[in-house]
């Protein structure tokens, strides 16, 4: 029922004049009334906490995670044995691609794992990728790095 009430709550509101596209909600420790709302818009993803035991109380923004644009890199990396696996598994993945010396670093989360305050609970594949585009290193992570992007 609260899983119920925490997705009308998020369906029923826009985010930055954007309608959802795709929304999901997850239980917080200890409350099962506080959710963590995901809502996936055209140019972006919110993460939200959401109060079930009231409709009517604002959405209280964790953070905004900006779409990326299309890029070489990004699309190399998600075709990595790694980025295959992730994205099986993620249902709200969010990626950034970093210009280093040597190629690029892409950094890939699954914004449901997403904590700001407890980032060790962080579900994270990182891609690292000559400048000709092919794989160096692929990891996962359980512990996040630091996310360039998050507003």
């Amino acid at each position: 029922l609260a899983h119920r009430r925490a997705l009308g709550i998020l369906d029923s509101r826009t985010y930055s004049e954007q309608n959802p596209l795709r929304l999901g909600a997850f239980p917080t420790l200890g409350n099962p009334f506080a959710w963590t709302g995901v809502v996936e818009t055209d140019a972006a993803f919110q993460l939200v906490r959401v109060n079930a035991l009231n409709p009517d109380s604002p959405l209280e923004t964790i953070g905004t995670f900006t779409k990326p644009e299309v890029s070489p890199a990004l699309d190399a990396a998600l075709k990595t044995n790694t980025g295959r696996i992730f994205m099986d598994f993620a249902r709200f993945p969010w990626g950034h691609v970093a210009e280093e010396e040597q190629g690029f670093r892409v950094t890939v989360c699954d914004l449901r794992f997403y904590n700001s305050s407890a980032r060790a609970r962080s579900f994270v594949a990182v891609i690292e990728l000559g400048k000709n585009l092919r794989a160096r290193s692929e990891s996962f992570h359980f512990t996040a790095p630091t996310l360039p992007g998050e507003d």
